[in-house]
């Protein structure tokens, strides 16, 4: 499609709101190695379905994906110190690389000739103060 034909088909929604992570950035699998890194003590059985799960269900606040990994994978129950713990790990692994992590191709461009004609936001499930 030509930006000229693109122009008219945005002017058709008050806003474009986009993810983060895998529309802008190349971060789904820093996240998705975090994710494994921090499950990897209880075998590769559940490393797998942690992998998985992450893979199929991306959007999901991370606190609500450890509860799940817990709850569904290990049986066990998560309280909150033991969930803060694992959030404060896993930005610890993430945030240098998210940061790193290389642009979607276009999606700058894109950004850039789409906000001209339509406000444009970013949404993610990543903590606001990371983003």
């Amino acid at each position: 499609m030509m930006w000229k034909e693109e122009m008219m088909v945005l002017n058709k929604f008050d806003a474009l709101v986009l993810d983060f992570d895998g529309v802008l950035a190349d971060s789904v699998e820093v996240k998705t190695k975090a994710f494994a890194l921090l499950y990897g003590y209880y075998g590769p059985e559940i490393v797998a379905k942690v992998v998985d799960h992450h893979r199929r269900n991306g959007g999901m606040a991370r606190t609500e994906i450890f509860k799940h990994y817990h709850n569904a994978f290990l049986g066990q129950p998560l309280d909150e110190s033991g969930l803060e713990n694992l959030c404060n790990r896993f930005s610890q692994l993430v945030v240098d690389e998210v940061v790193e992590a290389e642009e979607i191709p276009g999606a700058g461009a894109f950004l850039s000739k789409s906000s001209r004609v339509v406000p444009c936001f970013v949404v993610s499930a990543t903590p606001e103060e990371e983003i």
